[in-house]
């Protein structure tokens, strides 16, 4: 903008030298109300210049604490729950109960996350089905019934061991696999209500559970967790 307006300002002071009558004394004047009026402008636009920068140099330093404070929140630098540890090994679907009261269970492992119940009573037993460490530390999932779940603070509750798991029973018609991906063939078809032998879990690449099963005739097999319940 700046040579520019300077470009435009001298192509004009040029043309009124050619133009105007040629008078030594108005020639002068006029070339001295020209250079005034010239370095005016420029001054005006030095002016501008600066306030630019200054506003792109605040504009840095506010992005430069954002980063910041994205980075501390990646770390978990002031998180306000400690990181407990973790029991050595838990076999999954086992059972927490809650060390307080009005224990809260969000949407997702992290307390921005929105609440989907309130567990009310210290010593209420939560069936736990996976687990997940997140900015805020250590995070259970938990099965609230068939089509709920949600993830509670592995600081509010305490490990007591192994659910006494016995049978998987289908919620919809579902395919038991070879193995625990839909890629793998299909070992049979089960329709609503079946129950089958409970064996495990795993969880796949793609972060899908996945339960193993025995099927009445004794064939093993897999089967995704989301279209069954656990009894």
């Amino acid at each position: 903008m700046k040579k520019v307006s300077i470009g435009i300002i001298s192509l004009l002071l040029i043309m009124s030298l050619f133009v105007l009558p040629v008078k030594s004394g108005a020639s002068s004047n006029l070339v001295l109300a020209s250079v005034e009026w010239v370095e005016k402008v420029i001054a005006g636009v030095n002016g501008e210049v600066t306030t630019l920068k200054n506003q792109v140099a605040t504009q840095k330093s506010e992005i430069d604490a954002l980063k910041s404070r994205i980075e501390a929140l990646e770390k978990g630098v002031g998180s306000p729950t400690p990181t407990p540890t973790p029991p050595t090994t838990i076999k999954f679907p086992a059972s927490f109960t809650t060390t307080k009261n009005n224990v809260t269970i969000h949407s997702g492992a992290t307390t921005s996350y929105r609440v989907v119940q309130t567990v009310q009573s210290t010593g209420t037993t939560l069936k736990i089905i996976d687990q997940f460490t997140s900015s805020q530390g250590l995070w259970y999932r938990v099965e609230i019934n068939s089509t709920t779940f949600g993830w509670v603070f592995s600081g509010n509750v305490l490990y007591k061991g192994d659910a006494a798991f016995s049978k998987v029973v289908t919620k919809t018609v579902a395919n038991v696999r070879k193995g625990a991906t839909t890629s793998y063939d299909t070992i049979a078809r089960v329709s609503v209500g079946t129950e089958m032998k409970y064996l495990g879990q795993f969880r796949n690449g793609s972060g899908e559970i996945w339960y193993n099963v025995e099927l009445a005739n004794g064939q093993k097999g897999w089967i995704l967790a989301s279209l069954t319940e656990l009894k």
